[in-house]
């Protein structure tokens, strides 16, 4: 297990004990990430400076980068170990080659804010979700450096009664890749289908922080496919079974995103029939009346939760609070 914060980054073994501090950043550590390809590779953030650790050397950074313009406030790395992505305040994303070491890609002009999290889609090589503090997801093909579609949460979170925008903080894939949660300011949980391989299609927000939410983690271990587990700023960790609103959005016909201003060739597509704009209405609302039936648990962690992750501790599936 590893942490980060304003001290740097630590490993730590199942007992809770520290073994080694990996390096000493000058500045607060804003973001870790193991790859899931080499359980020995850690990639982290401090500012600008995005640092690649062989954790079986010590204190060995094996690899550095200095390409984001501004802060970064994520970094992830794809299930294949090749590619490790980071976003940071100026809506930019760099794309590294971490075999050859090298920047691979830059993705801009899709955020018109702070990028503040994104990851690689579990099974497809070359797509990535992002979401930032101008309130959008955007779906790329960072092969091509390309957005295939940009969703603005505004429009789709407009339901709610919340004082505050539904901000992206952080968002998630589920293992097989069809379904995207975002934890969002307004304190919902942002629910997306991926429909076909290019189109995001909101389904509805499951409201049970106080607070904004901060954090969503896939549950990758449950015995269903469709988990997430979301934390927010009320100090609130709950588990979310959201299998029977996406089995529901697979059996529906004629649905498209309710808000994108992704570009898309020809006209068709670009407007939806009324009947579509109230089936997609209709799934919306079906989700939200059965809302309690999607909340597995509600963990009271007591403090505001900055981060979550799951993994493997002394063969035990365990989901971390930080």
């Amino acid at each position: 297990v590893a942490s980060c914060g304003d001290d740097g980054v630590f490993v730590w073994n199942d007992s809770g004990v520290r073994l080694q501090t990996l390096q000493r950043h000058p500045e607060p550590v804003s973001a870790i990430c193991f790859s899931p390809h080499d359980p020995n590779s850690l990639l982290s953030s401090c500012n600008k400076t995005v640092s690649l650790h062989d954790i079986r050397g010590g204190d060995c950074c094996v690899a550095e980068w200095t390409e984001n313009e501004d802060e970064v406030n994520d970094v992830t790395v794809s299930n294949s170990g090749q590619f490790a992505a980071s976003c940071d305040d100026s809506g930019e994303i760099k794309l590294y080659d971490l075999r050859q070491r090298r920047l691979y890609r830059t993705l801009r002009r899709s955020h018109t804010n702070i990028c503040s999290s994104a990851q690689f889609h579990p099974q497809r090589n070359t797509q990535l979700v992002s979401g930032g503090l101008d309130a959008y997801l955007v779906l790329w093909d960072f092969s091509r450096a390309k957005a295939l579609d940009r969703v603005s949460l505004m429009d789709a979170s407009s339901r709610g009664q919340f004082v505050n925008p539904p901000l992206v903080h952080s968002v998630r894939f589920n293992q097989p890749g069809d379904t995207i949660a975002a934890a969002l300011g307004n304190g919902s949980v942002g629910l997306y289908h991926l429909q076909g391989k290019q189109m995001l299609r909101h389904l509805c927000d499951l409201r049970g922080h106080t607070a904004s939410a901060s954090q969503i983690a896939s549950m990758p271990f449950w015995e269903r496919e469709h988990v997430f587990a979301s934390g927010g700023n009320d100090g609130k960790i709950i588990i979310w079974d959201v299998t029977g609103v996406v089995l529901m959005a697979e059996q529906s016909v004629g649905l498209t995103p309710r808000k994108s201003s992704g570009k898309r060739k020809g006209k068709k597509g670009a407007k939806k029939s009324k009947q579509e704009d109230s089936q997609s209405d209709a799934a919306n609302d079906g989700c939200e009346d059965e809302e309690d039936s999607h909340l597995v648990q509600s963990i009271d962690h007591g403090s505001k939760i900055n981060w979550l992750a799951t993994g493997t501790v002394s063969s035990a599936n365990v989901l971390l609070g930080a």
